[in-house]
């Protein structure tokens, strides 16, 4: 996927999005739904948007190109088209001005295949085919990202994130969409209790040789962890660190080949 406007991604992406994405724009089997997501067949009323406040937005470059004959009064959007028309009037709901609004486009406005949304679009498939949690963040500076609620909340334990707001990209379709129903499908939410969430997060850094456990009454009652470290480390400054319980060596031949340090945590 190749992105010119945003150099990199603030919410970490799950494990294999580029292949998934790629598969979506450039696989025949999804052909359908780009030209489903894609063509312009949907008006949007004036009791929604007020002609003109559309021919205003269009004036300023925000609205995407529509498609209407000379003969016709009306425009027709595409259902990308009317997502991005949704964000623009959730934006001036609070008051946010159209110049932050020309950088949230430019940094959603990704070209790949038919789309001139395109991650916006493989982000509508999630969300309105499957059904997956997706929301839309837009930072200070103007940049926006589009991710489920899964890549989100990891990307909150591991790296933090920026101060933003956020659409529900589910709650958009279905406001466009009304007769259908696309309420997102929660079910692979799980809450973690604390203890469980931890022997997790410890598996997930990949940083512990070995991770055991001591149960009573049916609870976590210790956490083991048990890292190798360099021989070069220094074995009296770990020697410091009381938190740690265990500082060992390993030796073949008369060379130490790691330093293994165990740390044992009370729940």
């Amino acid at each position: 996927m190749t992105k010119q406007e945003k150099k990199y991604f603030r919410v970490t992406k799950q494990k294999g999005f580029e292949s998934n994405f790629k598969t979506y724009h450039m696989d025949p089997s999804y052909d359908h739904f780009r030209i489903l997501f894609n063509k312009k067949n949907y008006r949007i009323e004036p009791t929604v948007i007020s002609y003109r406040l559309i021919n205003h937005w269009d004036s300023k470059g925000l609205i995407p190109e529509s498609c209407r004959a000379k003969s016709q009064k009306w425009r027709y959007y595409s259902l990308v088209d009317l997502v991005w028309i949704a964000i623009i009037k959730g934006l001036r709901e609070f008051e946010v001005g159209l110049p932050f609004i020309q950088k949230v486009k430019s940094s959603l406005k990704v070209q790949f295949g038919i789309s001139e949304f395109s991650e916006l679009e493989f982000y509508i498939s999630w969300a309105a085919v499957q059904k997956v949690p997706c929301e839309i963040l837009i930072f200070r500076d103007g940049s926006a990202e589009i991710a489920t609620i899964y890549e989100i909340e990891d990307s909150k334990e591991k790296i933090g994130l920026e101060a933003h707001f956020n659409f529900s990209l589910n709650m958009i379709l279905q406001s466009v969409m009304p007769e259908l129903d696309l309420q997102p499908n929660y079910s692979l939410w799980v809450k973690l209790e604390q203890d469980v969430a931890k022997i997790v997060n410890y598996i997930k850094t990949g940083n512990y040789k070995e991770i055991s456990v001591e149960m009573k009454n049916g609870k976590v009652e210790t956490i083991s962890t048990t890292e190798l470290h360099d021989p070069k480390s220094q074995i009296h400054g770990l020697l410091r660190r009381g938190e740690y319980q265990e500082v060992s060596h390993i030796q073949k031949n008369g060379k130490v080949l790691h330093i293994k340090r165990k740390k044992t945590e009370r729940l």
